[in-house]
């Protein structure tokens, strides 16, 4: 059975994307996951990219935390992910 739970991604502090996802399992610190907007299971709540109806596609993130701000979220944990920032 999959696991329901909420995803945020943040960049540095700014949450620019909360979705609620079913997967497998709850991923663990340090695991990289994949949000498929193209996946029903897949809700997008809200962000800073765009509307519901303009999401698509496969994105990408590692998750740095399970978020300690806010442990649950209607009663459904949260993943709280790091947009990635090369070093110049």
């Amino acid at each position: 059975m999959a696991e329901q739970f909420y995803i945020s991604v943040f960049d540095y502090a700014e949450l620019v994307l909360f979705v609620q996802a079913k997967m497998k399992k709850i991923p663990e610190i340090e695991e990289e996951i994949e949000i498929d907007f193209n996946d029903p299971n897949t809700i997008f709540i809200e962000g800073v990219w765009g509307e519901d109806d303009e999401m698509s596609g496969v994105f990408s993130f590692t998750v740095q935390k399970h978020s300690q701000a806010v442990e649950e979220y209607n009663g459904l944990p949260v993943v709280e992910c790091q947009l990635a920032h090369e070093e110049l």
